[in-house]
């Protein structure tokens, strides 16, 4: 019997985009990654976050961010498979308090078109303190928000309606570059 038709997955994290390491140490492979500026960034509509308990007691929750691509810089750092567009981006502490910090401050809403960039791992300023993971968050001045079923509540995995407007690749570049004679780039 195969896979019966007419069912959406619920499945929330087909995909996850890695742009620090490949591989696990579970399975003895794991690499980590140097940032590079022209794979180590997405450019996509913010969809949610989510806090993710953690299943071992005292320890913090996680954070994982989605996002609706639009564009890689580097798409092979993407595990597993993307549903929808769709991937996640797990939190460091610096990415969660600059995804936050803007929802809270209203820079960033749900369908925001943003510009997220992996910058690599900064020593600490406490001494004794672990290495933390850089980002580099920008929303779109150019790009208004895409709208997720109506609301600030991600879209359904299946949307009925086809967006009348949708973003492209090409329509971000372009406005790039109209933007870039002004030396004020959108992202």
């Amino acid at each position: 019997m195969g896979r019966p038709e007419g069912f959406t997955s619920v499945a929330t994290f087909d995909a996850t985009w890695e742009p620090k390491q490949t591989g696990s140490k579970k399975d003895g492979n794991l690499v980590h990654l140097q940032p590079d500026p022209e794979k180590s960034w997405i450019s996509g509509y913010y969809v949610g976050s989510e806090e993710i308990p953690s299943k071992t007691p005292g320890q913090s929750p996680s954070h994982s961010h989605t996002f609706e691509v639009v564009e890689f810089g580097d798409e092979s750092q993407v595990q597993g498979e993307m549903t929808n567009n769709r991937v996640q981006v797990w939190g460091t502490g610096v990415l969660n308090n600059m995804i936050y910090d803007n929802l809270e401050k209203g820079k960033i809403v749900v369908g925001s078109l943003l510009f997220v960039e992996w910058l690599g791992k900064k020593p600490s300023k406490t001494p004794g303190g672990n290495d933390y993971h850089t980002w580099d968050v920008q929303v779109s001045d150019s790009v208004p928000p895409k709208n997720f079923g109506g609301s600030n509540s991600p879209a359904p995995k299946n949307e009925s309606q086809p967006d009348p407007n949708p973003v492209t690749p090409e329509k971000v570049n372009s406005a790039i570059t109209e933007e870039a004679d002004d030396d004020d780039l959108p992202f």
